[in-house]
């Protein structure tokens, strides 16, 4: 005969079902009091723009000819906010490397293939504007991050990189 821990466990701390149920939407209520304060919410934004800048290239209607670099930083830490591209050919190629390491390394169609299995990217063809879009974003870097964008003659029709860098190395440290 198995007996089943979690149960043993509720019947335990929970005698009645009521009594965890209570509990339960206490906590839920607290957390979800806690998180909607506008103030904490706030005072976060502050400290962050406190230590950081932000950061914004934006590139429109240009001919990928062979490789061209979007963001190329060093010596700096950071985050990349957000990474957005639009084209109307899906023969292109991205490549994002962070410290020295590829993130992300593949064309179009191999993103968009993984693109429904994953949250890190989305890669998906616009139904109304028949463009093919790239989205990502929330990628920290210590040292150095590069972006790139490979093809052979297609048109990219809008592409933006927003990005955080550290301003205050030392007061971080201490």
């Amino acid at each position: 005969m198995s007996i089943n821990l979690r149960s043993l466990l509720e019947q335990r701390l929970f005698p009645s079902r009521k009594w965890r149920d209570y509990i339960l939407e206490e906590e839920k209520i607290r957390l979800q009091n806690r998180l909607q304060r506008p103030d904490v919410v706030q005072r976060i934004e502050e400290k962050v723009s406190e230590f950081t800048l932000t950061r914004k290239k934006k590139y429109e209607n240009f001919i990928l000819i062979n490789k061209v670099t979007l963001l190329n930083i060093a010596d700096t830490r950071g985050l990349v906010r957000q990474i957005l591209i639009m084209s109307q050919s899906n023969q292109f190629k991205v490549r994002i490397a962070v410290d020295g390491k590829d993130v992300i390394y593949e064309d179009f169609d191999t993103l968009a293939v993984r693109s429904p299995y994953t949250d890190v990217y989305d890669a998906f063809q616009d139904a109304e504007t028949n463009e093919y879009v790239f989205v990502t974003g929330q990628i920290g870097f210590r040292e150095k991050c590069t972006i790139e964008l490979y093809g052979n003659n297609i048109r990219i029709n809008f592409a933006e990189v927003v990005y955080n860098v550290v301003k205050r190395e030392r007061k971080l440290l201490k």
